[in-house]
């Protein structure tokens, strides 16, 4: 564990702290929050003037100093004050402790995994969580070794399948039975954190979450794919905090480490029995359509053992890629968008133009285009008459043209690479086209990425990812009938 993990995860009081390049500044116009990178700001009330006088001094401080300096209810502070986290001007740490932890029945279904399944009752042994409080219910769907056995050592409640009925119809069964306000879903190949339950339940202390999760992190980290999958993994959320109500409709947490209410689970019906996969974005949606939103944080922590046999790891992500077009279909109102603005699609074009014709003189319209939008960017800060630098703005606007580029490349990647190898023979240079990109967007991953292994693995497996998934929406395309998730809405950037 290196030192800057030690300092933001051994206090176990929830504090809070500014991001690394936010700072704090009051001005005639307002109270302003200025983050450095990306190049952000946000206009504070100023009922919040002695909150960010003492964070601006540096380090962490703790929830219960702040309390006293904001003139609201405490609950409303800590969720405006996650608000910051998510957006990235804050950073947080710790737990909050609650004074009457809710009742949460742990839920596990399981199928011919004996090892797995005793490895993650083991781990919830040594939950930090009230234990009178807990209830785990393990779901046997019709295994045909020794699992339900080893599940009967434990002190946990088992409930048998006659027949096969997959993890949604065990999860949902299970439901029924449970004890617990809040339903903590868990897989029987993951372990959790001591700390999963303390780290995650206080999330609900935001009456607008109906459900929450937290990191899955990856079990094992000897070969080079569990290296991939520990950070690129479709069950991996990321390092920082995020929510539907910043992230919109289509964000969804995995199934094997989701809490959700109770009685918002019943209310929804369960995840649908009819689903394989996609079950738990299914879910999430239909609970965001309810009027309620879904957070995550990279806290509560369960570990995933991967599928690090190649074989398996192309199947898996094939089968992810099968749900999307069903789930596309089943929610219409999801139709997957691409933005552009003029000003972005007119640089690129410049930019290919002049490449292609060698006509290189062309690239100075870029600069025109890049200075014209930058005054524009300019004159509102010089307004607020914010500490913001020009060349600050400068590189902002430059940044902000070559992510909308990353994010088109992306999509090509994700969805079309298969073409650049089944079209090379007859359409060579639109083939490479779609190749050098593929490439491009690899090194850019790893860059952000920072795996545990070198380029030339990383760029094999993500290719191999990228591959394995996309067939399977082509082939749920064919199957469903339905292509939104590569023939996606184009539509102009308004703001």
């Amino acid at each position: 564990m290196d030192e800057a993990y030690k300092d933001k995860y051994d206090e176990k009081d929830l504090s809070y702290r500014l991001s690394k390049g936010v700072h704090f500044t009051e001005k005639d116009s307002g109270l302003y929050l200025i983050r450095e990178n990306p190049l952000s700001t946000i206009e504070l009330n100023d009922t919040w003037k002695p909150v960010f006088n003492k964070l601006s001094k540096g380090g962490f401080i703790q929830f219960k100093e702040l309390l006293p300096l904001a003139d609201t209810a405490i609950d409303k502070i800590e969720i405006y004050l996650n608000t910051l986290v998510r957006k990235g001007f804050l950073e947080t740490a710790g737990y909050r402790e609650m004074d009457n932890y809710p009742s949460v029945t742990i839920i596990i279904p399981v199928r011919n995994r004996p090892d797995e399944v005793h490895e993650c009752l083991l781990s919830l042994q040594k939950l930090d969580y009230p234990p009178e409080k807990l209830e785990v219910i393990v779901v046997d769907d019709e295994s045909t070794d020794s699992t339900p056995d080893v599940v009967s050592e434990f002190q946990v409640r088992l409930i048998k399948n006659p027949d096969r009925m997959g993890a949604s119809y065990s999860r949902n069964l299970a439901t029924k039975e449970a004890k617990g306000e809040i339903l903590a879903f868990l897989d029987s190949d993951c372990m959790a954190h001591s700390l999963w339950l303390r780290e995650l339940v206080p999330s609900f202390v935001d009456e607008a979450n109906g459900a929450v999760g937290g990191k899955v992190d990856s079990w094992f980290g000897k070969k080079t794919l569990d290296r991939y999958e520990k950070v690129f993994s479709s069950l991996n959320m990321g390092d920082r905090s995020r929510s539907t109500k910043e992230e919109g409709k289509f964000f969804y947490i995995p199934a094997c480490n989701l809490l959700v209410k109770k009685e918002v689970f019943l209310n929804l019906g369960g995840f649908n029995v009819e689903m394989d996969v996609g079950e738990d974005v299914d879910f999430c949606w239909r609970l965001k359509d309810r009027g309620l939103e879904i957070e995550y944080r990279p806290a509560g922590i369960v570990y995933h053992r991967h599928r690090n046999r190649i074989g398996e790891f192309f199947q898996r992500r094939f089968q992810y890629g099968t749900s999307e077009p069903f789930l596309q279909k089943k929610h219409p109102d999801r139709l997957k968008k691409m933005f552009y603005s003029p000003l972005t699609l007119l640089l690129w074009l410049i930019v290919f133009v002049s490449i292609l014709t060698d006509y290189y003189y062309l690239l100075g319209l870029c600069g025109v285009i890049l200075f014209a939008d930058t005054q524009k960017k300019w004159i509102q800060v010089k307004k607020k008459d914010l500490p913001i630098k020009y060349k600050q703005v400068f590189f902002a606007v430059f940044r902000g043209y070559f992510v909308s580029l990353y994010y088109w490349c992306a999509f090509f990647s994700r969805y079309y690479l298969v073409t650049g190898f089944l079209l090379l023979p007859v359409f060579t240079a639109v083939s490479l086209i779609l190749l050098i990109n593929h490439f491009i967007i690899s090194i850019c991953e790893f860059i952000i990425k920072k795996p545990s292994m070198n380029i030339f693995g990383f760029i094999c497996f993500f290719t191999v990812d990228q591959l394995a998934y996309q067939l399977g929406v082509w082939f749920g395309g064919f199957k469903c009938l339905s292509f939104n998730p590569v023939n996606p809405h184009i539509s102009r950037w308004k703001s």
